[in-house]
């Protein structure tokens, strides 16, 4: 996102001085960035001692940011242009998808909600040119490929919070195989932690090897993709929220 010398009189977010409540978003701006803090400062302790399936709850944070940065962009895009929502019997934030009628608080698919947000951003950009000074257009195009390999691989936000789901990809310890780790120790390669079951006679029964890298490459989206929407909402914040 890129910002030019107009914006001189561009608020910071002072709203992280006040309570949820009083925010332009009833906090769902404030609450995603305490998520990603908290991936940030999780991370940070990750890279000096790993612990059993951290990359779990690391993925969760960083997916359930992307969905609230999501959701307060929709909000202040709407309360700003004054766009009303849906009516919806309990849900001030309804919106209107190939789904029907859906208040935002019970969407976890963050494709529908990045949809939704480039839908507002192209209807509106007339608006946004006019009274912004940040180039809208200048979201990369990559991060709707992320935005896709996320919502494959977790369309629910369910992943990262329930076994079940891709566990012999998350998990820590894979199932594997004497043969399989053998010609690592041969080849005196990084040393290997493995877990060997043996039956009663002290023949191996199961090998559990230590390998997280398969969940790796949609940890590195999530990251890439979590640091481009925390961008754009603090734009928005700071130029369509006056900080608030």
């Amino acid at each position: 996102m890129n910002n030019n010398d107009r914006g001189k009189n561009i608020k910071g977010p002072w709203y992280q001085f006040k309570p949820l409540y009083k925010h332009i978003d009833e906090g769902f701006g404030a609450i995603a960035e305490a998520f990603s803090d908290a991936a940030q400062r999780l991370n940070e302790v990750i890279s000096k001692q790993k612990f059993a399936n951290s990359s779990i709850p690391l993925s969760f944070l960083y997916r359930h940011s992307i969905g609230l940065f999501l959701k307060s962009l929709i909000i202040i895009l709407h309360r700003k242009i004054n766009i009303p929502f849906e009516n919806h019997k309990w849900s001030k934030y309804a919106i209107k998808s190939e789904k029907g009628v859906i208040p935002l608080e019970n969407i976890h698919e963050i494709k529908i909600l990045y949809y939704y947000f480039r839908c507002l951003l192209n209807q509106n950009n007339g608006f946004l040119k006019e009274f912004t000074n940040t180039d809208w257009n200048s979201i990369p195009n990559e991060l709707e490929d992320w935005i896709d390999e996320i919502d494959k691989f977790d369309v629910r936000s369910t992943v990262f919070r329930y076994p079940g789901l891709y566990d012999e990809l998350k998990s820590d310890f894979k199932e594997s195989a004497i043969s399989d780790i053998r010609p690592s120790i041969d080849a005196n390669q990084e040393p290997i932690k493995a877990f060997l079951e043996v039956d009663k006679n002290d023949n191996i029964a199961n090998v559990y090897k230590l390998d997280n890298s398969r969940l790796q490459s949609i940890i590195i989206i999530l990251e890439k993709a979590l640091d481009i929407l925390s961008t754009i909402h603090f734009a928005a914040r700071c130029e369509l929220g006056n900080g608030s």
